[in-house]
């Protein structure tokens, strides 16, 4: 669930609400992704983080994603943040 999440970009705030944080990310952070790379993805606790890499235009960019869940079980998502290169800031 991401009812209440709120998106972080590169450490500011840059959204909060479950539809905008999806919008963000989907529309303006990332575009048209042509093929997206999980290298890594792993968890420990109320934390998670993943090292990806998405190619759009012909262009590799470097992605991490840090999320924050509200409890060890994981069912919830309080915060995400994105760190990347070359993206669209909101």
């Amino acid at each position: 669930m991401l009812e209440s999440v709120v998106l972080l970009a590169a450490g500011r705030m840059a959204a909060s609400g479950r539809e905008v944080v999806v919008s963000q990310l989907c529309e303006n952070l990332f575009g048209a992704i042509d093929t997206l790379t999980i290298r890594h993805a792993i968890a420990h606790g109320k934390v998670g983080a993943v090292d990806a890499s998405a190619v759009s235009g012909g262009q590799v960019r470097g992605i991490c994603l840090v999320l924050e869940f509200a409890d060890a079980r994981a069912e919830r998502v309080n915060s995400v943040s994105f760190y990347g290169d070359g993206f669209r800031r909101p």
